[in-house]
């Protein structure tokens, strides 16, 4: 028909424009011919990406995103060994075919070119054919495009700002660059993702809003409309989406006051925005930055020397010593600098980008007195939560009936037996846990005839060794072993 000729002249004329240029050898290149947006992945193929809207009505059912280019007058595209051959194939064809797509085969395919790329330095945003992910810092791989092949294999809705979690129930957090692209190389199907909160919003709108050269002022970003008349810049809107991704209310009026840890004051538009699109521990919306409470405690308690305590208050926080410090409390103030509830357990992971896991608490609060931007901590893991709480519950004197240590509250019998169940909290134990379980060891030594006091120092030593017994059935319930990871290299 009409329209099959309009196509066939489209691709024709542009493809022997092309052929007759130096060939552009670039992996993975993305490129605009005739109605087609291709996706040059050779030796696996071609893919297109998108297409003009009059080509379904040649190729029904319609041509979707991500179809391979099959065949060029009866040429696998497969057999063809670079691009302008197939350009020059292209500029003559009669006929085109195309298969279904393929979002595995499509995967390996990008992820092969972009690690052939690898000398070349690493790129803000990538296109890896299914997807696009946005990397910061080599890091936080954030989905910002995702397209329909795959967004029909996830149970859960998909969104922007989306951070890729696990490939092939390989768990990427923390993983380099490289390391994912390796791993996408060889892709079996299978991708995790966690929600990326307000964070990973942001990230995916503030690169967005970099790009343009027109704006308006208010402007959104992500579900904050920003005024950038000063600086720093004010709520001047707040969409209804904000409340599912950020735990405190937010008032019109109100600032942008830190991005992770960092005082706007000074900057201007595009160097808040291009801290946005990196951002990673949080926004600090309408207060002072907390870094200067805890860089003065610092201070006065290098001034002050001594002993060093077993626990120390430093502004808002509460650490207890150790490699690294755990936190055993944090006020309410501070929680909103940070996308997910800090908890006691919860470790220091860095301060200003330094690592703290090696340091003393010289070394560390040096760091503290000099602070003015990141505080980072790391999800505290069951073993942490116990010992921390078991030192609070200490510090705090005089007995109780019960106490909450980590996600379950014991009442004081002997044995100790659980009255309650944190039910957010999973317990890393073999079999369910349920009230009226009593405690029977910790760390290999039986805590019946302890009291309360003694079993509480044995859960301030805690390394993982605990074991609890069935109601009054005296079944034990054991805690799972904990699984040997090995993490590949790129």
């Amino acid at each position: 028909g009409d329209d099959n000729q309009r196509m066939l002249r489209e691709v024709g004329d542009q493809a022997r424009q092309k052929s007759d240029q130096p060939d552009d050898t670039t992996p993975g290149l993305i490129e605009q011919l005739g109605p087609f947006l291709l996706h040059w992945l050779l030796p696996a193929g071609v893919v297109v990406l998108d297409c003009d809207a009059y080509i379904h009505s040649v190729f029904p059912p319609r041509l979707k995103p991500g179809s391979w280019l099959h065949k060029v007058d009866g040429f696998a595209t497969e057999s063809l060994p670079d691009r302008n051959i197939v350009l020059c194939k292209l500029a003559q064809c009669r006929e085109l075919h195309f298969i279904g797509p393929d979002h595995v085969k499509h995967t390996r395919a990008a992820a092969t070119a972009a690690l052939r790329k690898e000398d070349q330095a690493s790129p803000q945003v990538e296109d890896l054919g299914v997807f696009k992910l946005q990397w910061v810092d080599n890091f936080y791989p954030t989905i910002c495009k995702l397209h329909q092949t795959v967004l029909e294999t996830f149970s859960a809705p998909v969104n922007e700002g989306d951070v890729l979690r696990a490939i092939d129930d390989y768990d990427v957090i923390g993983c380099k660059r490289g390391e994912i692209l390796d791993l996408l190389a060889n892709y079996r199907g299978l991708l995790s993702l966690r929600h990326g909160g307000i964070e990973g919003i942001l990230r995916v709108n503030a690169l967005q809003a970099i790009g343009r050269t027109e704006y308006d002022d208010p402007e959104w970003v992500g579900p904050l409309q920003l005024s950038w008349k000063s600086m720093p810049p004010t709520i001047a809107a707040v969409a209804q989406s904000l409340h599912d991704v950020y735990p405190y209310p937010v008032q019109v009026g109100e600032s942008l006051h830190t991005i992770d840890g960092v005082d706007l004051a000074t900057f201007d538009r595009v160097s808040a925005l291009h801290l946005l699109a990196n951002v990673k521990e949080g926004i600090n919306i309408g207060r002072r930055p907390f870094q200067f409470d805890v860089a003065r405690a610092a201070y006065q308690a290098l001034r002050t020397g001594g002993a060093a305590p077993r626990a120390e208050s430093l502004g808002p926080f509460r650490f207890m010593w150790g490699c690294p410090p755990l936190l055993l409390e944090v006020e309410e103030s501070v929680r909103s600098n940070y996308s997910r509830p800090l908890n006691p357990g919860d470790s220091l992971s860095n301060i200003d980008g330094h690592a703290v896991a090696n340091l003393g608490r010289t070394e560390i609060l040096n760091l503290f007195a000099t602070c003015t931007g990141n505080i980072g901590f790391r999800d505290g893991t069951f073993d942490t939560r116990m010992r921390c709480d078991a030192e609070r519950v200490l510090e705090r004197g005089p007995s109780h009936d019960s106490d909450w240590v980590g996600p379950l509250r014991w009442k004081w019998d002997d044995p100790p037996e659980i009255v309650e169940i944190d039910p957010n909290v999973h317990l890393p134990f073999q079999q369910p846990v349920s009230v009226g379980d009593t405690l029977h060891s910790i760390c290999g030594r039986y805590v019946t005839g302890l009291g309360r006091v003694k079993v509480l120092e044995l859960m301030v030593q805690f390394n993982g060794g605990i074991q609890l017994r069935m109601g009054r059935r005296h079944q034990d319930i054991h805690r799972k072993p904990q699984p040997q990871l090995q993490r590949r290299t790129a």
